[in-house]
Order: C-alpha cells, then structure tokens, then sequence
C-alpha cells in the first residue's frame, strides 16, 4: 500500500480478515508520514508530481508500481485522492485515484465520490474499491467493470 489518507482505512479492514495478521505485517506496508518532509512522496519522483499533481491518474499509477516494486510484492495499491474537507483547485472533494499494480499491468481507477460526504465515507468507499480491484484481479475478472 502507498497513499495518503486512505491508506490507513484499507490496511485497517484488511487487518480485520481472518488470517490476514499471518501474511500483513506492519513493515510492510508504506503508509507515509505527513509530519515527516516529503513523507507523502518519498518513493514518487517529486517532478511527477510537480507536472500532474498529488492527486492524479499517473501518480497513483506510479505509487502503486513503485510500493510493489520496493516490497518485491506480488501486487501493489496506491491510493491519492481529496477526502477534504478542501479541494486542491483542480479537483473536487471526493475525487479519488485508486491503482492496482500486478506483473505486467497496472489499473487505475478514478472515483467521484460526492463532495458532500465525510472524510470517513470517502476512506471507506476508497479501500472498498480497492478490495474490489484485487478480488478482481485474483478471480480473472476485469479488474476495472465496463
């Protein structure tokens, strides 16, 4: 897992799956630290950012190819999005950017959540997709529904 605010919410409910203590440990996972500089982005090249900003298609796309490449995962998540309660300018509250790097391929997924919803809603509808994309991905279903 690499992200920002949703993060916390995905490893959260996988924790929560039996069994899922056994195969997670915390060392695993990247969950940035935004009290550290650059803690957000420490593995994202900061000119990737710069050129699409925080909350895009690439970056999330990058983010989730990066953490699996650095952990030598199997599959890797990465997660940037706008849970509010401000906007960045560009996008609106609710805006969220979900990916699912496998061998080969990476998806991204880009979710309007609703600008009216709580930061806790947007977390939990985010990680809920994520679950989704790898369900998805494990079952040999398209991972991201026409």
């Amino acid at each position: 897992v690499h992200t920002t605010t949703q993060g916390a919410e995905v490893v959260s409910e996988a924790l929560m799956l039996s069994g899922a203590t056994g195969t997670m440990v915390e060392d695993r996972a990247d969950i940035p630290d935004p009290d550290k500089p650059n803690g957000y982005w420490e593995i994202i090249d900061p000119k990737l950012i710069e050129e699409k900003g925080a909350v895009s298609r690439e970056v999330a796309k990058e983010m989730a190819e990066r953490i699996r490449a650095k952990l030598g995962a199997d599959l890797g998540i990465g997660v940037t999005g706008l849970a509010g309660p401000d906007g960045d300018g560009v996008h609106e509250v609710g805006t969220v950017f979900v990916s699912l790097a496998a061998p080969g391929e990476t998806f991204v997924r880009e979710l309007h959540v609703g600008n009216r919803r709580t930061r806790s809603y947007i977390r939990r509808v985010s990680g809920n997709y994520i679950f989704d994309m790898m369900r998805r991905y494990m079952l040999g279903l398209p991972v991201i529904p026409e």
